[in-house]
């Protein structure tokens, strides 16, 4: 699973003690009576049990032993890196860090990896919501096995295109095999893209997709309007780069990546991910103007006014079919 950042705690360092269980044996028993099972039908149902229940001290305990090395060796090397960096934090970074994990940053590096593990699904509230969503309304279609290995079709509520997640079996139990797969099964990196349902969680998307360069999916967090917006600002480009002489096509090219003759004759939503990612157009600019801290959002009606911390201005976005999505931006 990629390191990330915490957003705001939902509840204090009462959770703490939980980590104790996951610390002593939950790679063995599992929290809460959740275990592996000797069906892969079985597992599935601890698995979502464990998430549904924001258990994920059990969810550690469900994951291979492969898989719990791998998120260890992740995991105290992020705790490494904070020990080494804390004694140069200012107070506002320690209290920053306090604030987004719900601990301090002593207190983080002196966590178990299950704790550790825990921490980063409870606190990531996208993260943890996401799959909690999925789950609570999931159920096995069907279940492939051969041999030690198993494909468990899983059918989500309100979705026609199910899930095909991977289980192992080891000593007997059906365990994950990789948390990473696990995952990219539910597609949540995807999902983490997409338009939120607050504004806070539409604008953490578009750095999502900052941060991945899927700056498809950075146009479609755009409302109707917003991409109409977009449209009219890079039709602008396509013309002035279709007039260009050859000397100004060679540079365009080797600034964007594609010939001016290729970027004239794109879809916006072409030229928009040309100009998000290269240095060309006047919509280079727009992932920097993402790029800062959320702090508030004032929601009146179907618009929001978002404010970020550290930058001046401020951020319109729309409500569309339930969700929000960025305005024009003039």
């Amino acid at each position: 699973m990629a390191s990330h950042t915490v957003s705001r705690p939902r509840r204090a360092g009462a959770e703490i003690g939980a980590w104790a269980c996951a610390a002593a044996f939950v790679a063995i028993a599992g929290c809460g009576g959740i275990k592996p099972k000797r069906s892969p039908e079985g597992t599935f149902g601890s698995i979502r049990k464990a998430i549904v229940e924001e258990n994920y001290e059990a969810l550690w305990g469900l994951l291979s032993a492969g898989a719990r090395q791998k998120e260890s060796a992740r995991i105290s090397a992020q705790q490494l890196r904070v020990e080494a960096e804390f004694p140069n934090y200012s107070e506002k970074q320690r209290e920053r860090f306090r604030t987004q994990n719900g601990l301090s940053a002593k207190e983080y590096v002196n966590l178990s990896p299950a704790g550790v593990f825990a921490l980063e699904l409870r606190y990531s509230r996208r993260l943890g919501r996401d799959l909690r969503e999925l789950l609570e309304g999931a159920s096995t279609k069907d279940v492939s096995v051969k041999g030690e290995r198993a494909v468990v079709t899983v059918r989500i509520a309100g979705e026609t295109e199910p899930i095909k997640l991977a289980l192992e079996k080891q000593s007997g139990l059906w365990r994950i095999p990789g948390f990473d797969g696990f995952l990219e099964a539910f597609d949540i990196a995807g999902r983490a893209r997409r338009a939120g349902e607050i504004p806070a969680d539409t604008y953490r998307a578009a750095q999502a997709c900052i941060a991945d360069g899927a700056f498809g999916d950075l146009w479609e967090l755009f409302s109707t309007d917003g991409r109409q917006w977009l449209a009219g600002i890079i039709r602008d480009d396509q013309k002035e780069v279709a007039g260009y002489e050859e000397g100004e096509a060679r540079q365009f090219e080797r600034a964007a990546g594609v010939t001016a003759r290729a970027f004239a004759a794109m879809s916006p939503k072409e030229a928009f991910v040309v100009e998000a990612k290269s240095r060309v157009g006047r919509l280079s600019r727009l992932p920097r103007v993402l790029a800062g801290e959320f702090a508030a959002a004032d929601i009146v009606g179907e618009k929001a006014t978002v404010t970020l911390r550290g930058r001046r201005g401020t951020l319109l976005l729309e409500r569309e079919n339930g969700r929000w999505h960025f305005a024009r931006m003039e």
